[in-house]
């Protein structure tokens, strides 16, 4: 049982493409936590639709960033410790966003305790905007950042 928290971005695909991978390895989230900002949370529709096609008994829940690095940390750090308090494992995915949102991710992950953080980059930027099963799996790069704890 696992929880997926991940940045929003406009960039759809980096996303879900991180929910695939993890689905991949681990199966199902029992929960995504979409970090939003104002330019992304018209996406939530789009992503719910993702989620609930690959995990139809999945929950979506939405967290706003407010856009300060220590703030949106915080944000971070308290929903992994309250999932993990209810014995959920945590992932967290620094692909998507900005810096600062994938800064505030790793640094958020790191004071909650979260089980795993990782990265998913694809090696050719035509790829960017494809869903990964249809990228060569040469591109993909799955990297763990070592465990925060």
């Amino acid at each position: 049982m696992y929880a997926l928290l991940t940045p929003m971005s406009r960039n759809l695909y980096t996303v879900v493409n991180g929910l695939i991978h993890l689905y991949r390895l681990h199966g199902c989230p029992e929960a995504l936590v979409a970090f939003t900002t104002p330019e992304t949370r018209g996406l939530l529709g789009a992503l719910r639709e993702a989620y609930a096609a690959l995990c139809p008994r999945g929950r979506l829940e939405e967290k706003r960033l407010y856009g300060s690095l220590r703030r949106d940390a915080g944000l971070y750090e308290s929903m992994i410790r309250r999932l993990r308090g209810e014995g959920v494992e945590v992932y967290v995915n620094v692909t998507p966003g900005t810096k600062v949102m994938s800064l505030a991710a790793y640094l958020g992950a790191v004071r909650g305790g979260a089980d795993k953080v990782f990265y998913l980059g694809i090696g050719d930027n035509s790829y960017a905007a494809v869903l990964l099963p249809f990228i060569p799996s040469s591109l993909v790069e799955y990297v763990e950042l070592g465990a925060p704890r």
